[in-house]
């Protein structure tokens, strides 16, 4: 009786510090409200007085960049991500502000449209902050717009997972319809949908999470590089797409929530407003019509490349996309070596992954190198569990050497691929590798053995190129995101490379292993190595 009357005051005690906590985070939140700061001359007349008195009443005479100075300068209040003291404003308490849900207590969730409680706000099984302009895509957290109320939402943290940084359109567009999920995940509203490239939010957001993206793409251009495109490959500071963007902002239009979200924003949190919710007819003036998609492509008539629709079905292959299996270490000192983890589970349906040293010339590769093949065992291979090629890799025996013998890396500096082979016959690249500088341009006559461009489709994700050094191996951030992880693998920095030493990697007791914990939206890969 004595041990079950310890076990019951434990659980109270327990049960007593969750309803604290609670009570706590609603009393921090309730005290910042009741502290609000407020921001004189966010009245529309009174906002715009220096613009309309330079420029008249007229919206489409007014110059991009006094509208961009107007918006930086007014910016008046940076919210910290997290409060710092007691009752302080943070980004969450602004969203549980700025997007009430219809019921009390509660937020509207942007990609399952519907009314979720408030609080605990950023907890695993809650809601988080969704950053419109991913912060992997230059919306950096140095930076403003880390906590513009402008461009940021409440979404459940399972589907950010799944959402990820994909752009924003709709299916059909630059990929194939067959690659579509409709609703995008399990947890979403049924006018969702997805493929590998795009996300498509619930229609009546649609032109909300676009005018937002107008807004930032003026207010970061000068300070972040930040553009809208719909041209491939996405460089730094480059988002898309931007004539689905524009298409949502004239069948989605304002409504008297984003107005009122639009006033609030400026009155109670920021200082500033998002000129594109008061006018409109602004976005035609600064970033143009929509563009076409150009018949049998999946590219948009501006961008120079044309990608060519693809002409069969997708097969198992097709679900492997850029990134999904990166090089964790490299040795081109005898014997060769290269160590692979995937982010992704591999299947055994994919049958065979190929990895070459032959240099892709922007059509094909030049045919002068060799390539080995991995036979996927009958379990697959899981997310986070090692391979490689070389003596003391994991599945080392899954290999078959190239008959040619031209498979060899060179201590003078190579690159290599890893491609499976789609339903057309061509190679779906999955991952990029170069430990000879940077890319070259497509088109050379001859790029020799330690030269090669750059698959198109690995230009926006899944590749790293290295200064020349013999061996390599990644040492960088191992818990986040998948996204975060990976812009943390193609960030040099992130990678110790050797000329006299060979990383010696202990994969034999476990390797990798990968947890996705989608209530909180985060991958976390462990590893046990020694070097």
């Amino acid at each position: 009786n004595e041990h079950k009357l310890i076990l019951a005051h434990c659980s109270f005690t327990v049960l007593m510090m969750k309803i604290a906590a609670v009570l706590c985070l609603s009393l921090v939140l309730t005290t910042g409200a009741q502290n609000a700061t407020s921001f004189e001359g966010c009245a529309l007349n009174s906002y715009y007085a220096s613009i309309l008195a330079d420029f008249g009443t007229a919206p489409t005479t007014w110059g991009q960049e006094n509208v961009r100075s107007l918006i930086q300068n007014t910016h008046r209040n940076i919210l910290p991500n997290t409060a710092t003291i007691a009752g302080g404003d943070d980004i969450l308490t602004a969203l549980i502000d700025l997007d009430r849900g219809t019921s009390n207590d509660t937020v509207r969730l942007l990609y399952r449209n519907i009314n979720f409680p408030s609080l605990p706000a950023g907890d695993r099984n809650s809601w988080s902050r969704e950053d419109l302009w991913p912060i992997e895509r230059g919306a950096t957290r140095e930076s403003p717009a880390l906590t513009d109320v402008h461009s940021k939402k409440p979404a459940d943290s399972s589907v950010l997972l799944k959402k990820d940084r994909l752009f924003f359109g709709i299916c059909g567009t630059v990929e194939n319809e067959g690659a579509c999920s409709r609703p995008a995940t399990t947890e979403t509203a049924d006018d969702t949908e997805q493929d590998s490239k795009i996300f498509a939010p619930p229609a009546s957001f649609r032109g909300d999470v676009a005018r937002s993206l107008f807004y930032t793409a003026l207010r970061y251009e000068e300070q972040l590089g930040l553009r809208l495109t719909d041209c491939p490959p996405f460089r730094d500071g480059e988002f898309g797409y931007l004539s689905m963007l524009l298409k949502w902002h004239e069948e989605d239009r304002v409504s008297p929530e984003e107005q009122a979200r639009n006033n609030r924003a400026c009155e109670r949190w920021q200082g500033n407003r998002n000129p594109f919710v008061d006018y409109p007819e602004l976005v035609t003036q600064y970033f143009g019509q929509p563009d076409t998609i150009v018949d049998g492509t999946r590219t948009y008539s501006q961008c120079t490349t044309p990608t060519n629709a693809p002409t069969a079905d997708p097969n198992e292959c097709s679900d492997l996309k850029p990134g999904d299996i990166p090089v964790f270490v490299l040795n081109s000192d005898d014997p060769d070596q290269v160590v692979f983890y995937p982010l992704a589970d591999i299947p055994a349906s994919i049958g065979e992954l190929y990895v070459t040293d032959d240099a892709w010339t922007g059509t094909g590769f030049q045919g002068i190198e060799g390539t080995i093949t991995f036979n996927v065992p009958e379990e697959g291979i899981k997310a986070g569990q090692s391979f490689g090629y070389g003596k003391g890799s994991p599945f080392s025996d899954r290999w078959q050497e190239d008959p040619s013998g031209l498979f060899s890396l060179g201590i003078n500096g190579d690159q290599i691929f890893i491609y499976c082979r789609n339903a057309d016959d061509l190679p779906n690249f999955i991952g990029g590798f170069s430990y000879n500088g940077n890319w070259s341009n497509v088109g050379l006559a001859d790029y020799g053995t330690d030269k090669s461009a750059l698959p198109e489709s690995l230009q926006e994700v899944g590749s790293i190129a290295l200064p020349h050094a013999d061996n390599c191996l990644y040492t960088g951030q191992i818990a986040g995101r998948k996204s975060e992880l990976l812009a943390s693998y193609e960030n040099s920095e992130n990678w110790s490379c050797e000329n006299a030493v060979r990383y010696e990697i202990d994969l034999s007791s476990r390797g990798f292993t990968v947890t996705s914990l989608l209530s909180l939206g985060i991958a976390i890969i462990s590893l046990s190595f020694t070097y």
